[in-house]
This record gives C-alpha cells, structure tokens and sequence, in this order.
C-alpha cells in the first residue's frame, strides 16, 4: 500500500499549475475508454523464479527458443483540463517458450526422481501464465482541441511480477481525435508495453 500515497501525490502535483488554466468555453470535462495493443513489456524477458524451480521439480527446464504475443490493454481516461488528463490502464501479457525434458536415471535417498540434466530434448511448447500490470498515469496535452492532438505522459505502475513499483514514461504520443472515437500511438517505456502501443478510445 506504500504505493498509493506516491501515485496520489503525483496526479494532485501534476494538476496543480492546471488549476489556473482558463478553459474555453467549448470544453467540457469528459471520460474516454482505451483499449490498446503493442510490444511486450520489458520485464517479460524474463522467467520468474516460481515458474523455473516449477519446471525443475518435474525435470523440465526451458528452452533458447521462445515468442512473444502482443500484449493487451483496457484503460480509463479522465480529462478535468483542457491541457491534462488522468489515466488508469490495466495491462496482460504472457509469453511461449520451448520446454525442454531430462529422463530419469534413478531415485535420491528420499524416493525423488533423478533426472540426468546431459540428455534433454524437445518436449514442446508451453505459456507463461498471464502477467497483469495496473499504471496510474498522468498526461500533458500539447495542443489540444486539434484533429491530431500530441502529448506526454509519464507514471508509476505495479506488476504481478516485480515486488517493487515501476515507473512508465510516454515521450510522445499520437491522438488522432473524432467527435467520440479515436486512434491513439504511443511511444512508451513502462509496465504496459515497451516502445510501441497503440489501440482505439472511445470518449463520452
């Protein structure tokens, strides 16, 4: 819960210079819902601990070979300003990865399989189980109110892989805006994707 009070100091610290903006008369406040795509995240480049010492206990190990998919996002955007918004985005990943078997040469004194880590071969392919990630997110608009608004996001999120919080950065950003839908492309750095992520919103 240490993670709550920092997240909560960082979206109030980014809409303070926000309060004193003066708002056209023409925008309203408004809720969108993002659903989105885009490369593995960086931290699924790596095997947790559980799911190694897993595949040891049944002789298994993994392989040099694997695939990424894309990952996937559902989000929540909230725009009280007319240069800044708010966003929360749950993000889901997994991975496949060639797995490897070692037979079994005997028994250890307590009744467990040995199993000879010299001859393993090919047992086929199996998933990672889904890694989710929640990022609170604030975001700058450089240009609001245009048919391609620009803008820079930056934010702390969770994982249900790393123990400790992760920070996400969006350098820059593409909104490609209709009256209610619109085609968003980010550039982005964080636990929901790594360099590209991009989908579809629909604000109401």
């Amino acid at each position: 819960m240490r993670l709550f009070p920092l997240v909560v100091a960082l979206l109030l610290g980014s809409s303070l210079p926000a309060r004193a903006q003066q708002l056209p008369d023409n925008f309203q406040r408004s809720w969108s819902i993002e659903m989105g795509t885009g490369m593995q995240p960086w931290h699924m480049s790596y095997v947790p601990r559980k799911t190694e010492i897993e595949l040891a206990e049944k002789g298994q190990s993994i392989g040099k070979s694997f695939e990424y998919y894309p990952a996937f996002s559902l989000g929540v955007v909230y725009r009280p300003y007319k240069w800044t918004e708010f966003a929360a985005t749950l993000g889901t990943a997994w991975r496949y990865y060639e797995l490897i078997q070692y037979p079994v040469f005997g028994t250890d004194p307590d009744g467990n399989p040995r199993y000879d880590l010299y001859d393993g071969s090919y047992a086929g392919w199996k998933h990672t189980n889904p890694v989710f990630s929640l990022v609170l997110r604030c975001h700058h608009i450089w240009n609001p109110g245009r048919a391609v608004e620009l803008y820079t996001g930056g934010g702390l999120g969770i994982c249900t892989m790393a123990p400790v919080p992760l920070p996400e950065f969006t350098p820059i950003a593409a909104r490609f805006a209709g009256d209610h839908f619109y085609i968003f492309l980010e550039l982005t750095l964080g636990p929901i994707a790594t360099l590209a992520h991009a989908g579809l919103g629909w604000r109401f």
